[in-house]
């Protein structure tokens, strides 16, 4: 057996494996050396395997959600080959552990990292640590962290990278930023999934402000209020919709959020401008 530590925002994942895998650029830095890890996950090849026979409450392109006893059942199945399963995932809060049962003959689907991450429902062994997942870019900056947050397209890592070049702040993450309160404060960590952008640091860093994003002709930040901050971040967070536990945790902590850590909406051009006009209401509102 292969075992394999990640700390991701301060949680520590143990993979199990029965064969040797890749470790993908994007996860090396989030390997660690863990006496006791948060959680387990041990993954197991199977000659042949029960895939559920009854409806599932939730399906897309990788896999379908069955309700079961105790919990929810994840059968993984190959689109490229009209849906065939080949892997079974079940999650054990109470033990903090799970286990995925796939076919041997479907072990290339488990030869790296990345993708067994991609088979282990990692949203929700966070959320667990009272952790979520933001669609957004994160820097550092001299005041702490800046998340730029939106739609796919709308300008997160141009936004990012300005603030690079004109006031050097570093690029932590460039998609999926971990967001979580230590000791009462609210912080942001940089996690394996970069998206294009290449930037996955593992690093934590207190947030000073969160940007939604706009594109306009001109530049303009707004305050918002906790209940308009909710409302915009809340789609960008990923949440488990079938799983009635896992999106109350979400409302709960994204109020939590909302309410705590200043979010502004920001009208911005994809050039300089935009950096002072934000840097210019956080020195306002939140920094002076």
């Amino acid at each position: 057996m292969f075992t394999y530590d990640f700390k991701i925002a301060d949680c520590t994942i143990r993979l199990c494996h029965p064969q040797e895998i890749l470790l993908n650029d994007s996860f090396r830095p989030f390997r660690t050396t863990a006496e006791k890890p948060d959680w387990v996950v041990s993954f197991h090849a199977c000659d042949r395997l029960e895939f559920p026979q009854y409806k599932s409450i939730c399906s897309n392109i990788s896999f379908s959600v069955y309700a079961e006893a105790g919990g929810f059942l994840r059968r993984y199945h190959d689109h490229k080959e009209a849906d065939r399963p080949y892997a079974l995932g079940r999650i054990d809060a109470k033990s903090h552990t799970e286990t995925v049962d796939y076919l041997a003959d479907s072990h290339i689907f488990f030869s790296e990292s990345q993708n067994s991450f991609s088979h282990i429902g990692l949203e929700e062994l966070l959320i667990h640590r009272s952790r979520i997942i933001l669609h957004a870019s994160f820097i550092g900056s001299a005041w702490g962290g800046l998340l730029f947050s939106g739609v796919s397209g709308i300008g997160k890592s141009t936004q990012a990278d300005l603030w690079a070049a004109r006031e050097g702040s570093e690029i932590i993450n460039g998609d999926r930023p971990i967001l979580g309160k230590v000791d009462g404060v609210w912080q942001a960590w940089g996690s394996p999934y970069a998206g294009s952008s290449g930037y996955h640091v593992q690093k934590g860093l207190p947030i000073a402000a969160i940007a939604v994003l706009e594109q306009g002709s001109e530049n303009k930040a707004r305050r918002l209020s906790v209940r308009e901050a909710f409302h915009r971040l809340f789609p960008a967070v990923t949440v488990n919709n079938w799983n009635r536990w896992y999106v109350e945790r979400a409302i709960d902590l994204v109020s939590q959020l909302a309410a705590s850590v200043p979010v502004f909406h920001l009208t911005c051009t994809p050039d300089h401008r935009a950096v002072e006009t934000f840097k210019a209401q956080l020195m306002k509102e939140v920094l002076g």
